[in-house]
């Protein structure tokens, strides 16, 4: 059975977050944690409103003061992240910075700034985004997903969606620090038959970054049916690299717009062997409902 690596996780409380110096330009994240692991930080918080954000953090050790360390971030962080709850930023330090420092002192101060990339409305006429929710036996997700890059791979998904396929399926394969998988499978690993395969839109400029929703495919380039996975971290080897089978990559067609901590939870389960199938939850996880949002 596997455990989940959070075992000898230090979980700090933020006691509050940073205004940018022009308030009328600025709003506040909300729920803001730090959580430290090792040589990596991660910061979870929400974007309220309807609008997307561009997402700055800093760091704070004793005193309110600055921490200066190298390393690198990831995750919700940048420009026009898409509102939500369970966003979330990496920080990765240097392995010799001092951990009892961290594990005492550190706090984060969360910036929004008015977003420099528009999130389509939902219901738009002539609007290329559709919004869907995930009921799954761990909570709701909510993603968009982005029929102007990946009109086959939105059109296939929503055709399932909307036919009841995924309803009582399961996340059958889960691998915590890379990806949840699910789809295809029923709750004692029966696979359900698909409809035909579809052509693979990896080369459509979407990357597998955390939070982004991929179809799952076998060797072969163009053989997705029903399968999907939500990327628990940035995946940049699953992106189109060439054309070849071996770089052709996995096609991004959606993000996770709420409900990442769900996710997040899912990648964490305890996992094993079950008919012969590795990484498999050991309590399904049930996808209850999936559903177009009207």
């Amino acid at each position: 059975m596997r455990r989940s690596r959070l075992s000898m996780m230090s979980i700090l409380t933020l006691a509050s977050l940073l205004a940018a110096a022009d308030p009328a330009l600025a709003a506040e994240a909300a729920n803001v944690e730090v959580r430290i692991e090792g040589n990596r930080a991660s910061v979870t918080f929400d974007i309220p409103g309807q609008e997307p954000a561009d997402v700055s953090v800093r760091f704070l050790g004793e005193q309110g003061a600055v921490v200066h360390s190298p390393g690198s971030l990831s995750g919700d962080v940048g420009r026009g992240v898409p509102p939500g709850k369970g966003k979330t930023i990496y920080w990765e330090f240097l392995k010799d910075f001092p951990y009892g420092l961290m594990t005492r002192e550190l706090r984060a101060q969360v910036t929004l700034a008015p977003g420099t990339v528009t999130v389509p409305q939902q219901e738009r006429k002539g609007g290329k985004m559709t919004r869907i929710r995930i009921e799954t036996s761990r909570g709701v997700i909510v993603a968009e997903l982005d029929a102007d890059k990946a009109p086959v791979t939105v059109s296939n998904f929503l055709s399932y969606a909307k036919e009841g396929f995924y309803d009582g399926t399961v996340f059958h394969r889960v691998i915590d620090g890379f990806m949840i998988q699910g789809g295809g499978f029923t709750p004692d690993m029966g696979q359900k038959k698909g409809k035909p395969a579809i052509r693979n839109e990896a080369g459509n400029g979407l990357r597998n970054l955390r939070g982004t929703l991929a179809m799952a495919r076998t060797p072969a380039v163009d053989s997705a049916t029903s399968q999907f996975f939500i990327n628990l971290v940035d995946n940049d080897f699953l992106d189109h690299r060439n054309k070849t089978p071996a770089g052709f990559g996995y096609a991004v067609f959606g993000r996770v717009v709420e409900g990442m901590d769900v996710v997040d939870a899912i990648g964490k389960v305890d996992t094993g062997t079950v008919r012969g199938f590795q990484d498999v939850p050991l309590e399904p996880v049930v996808m209850v409902k999936v559903a177009v949002v009207k």
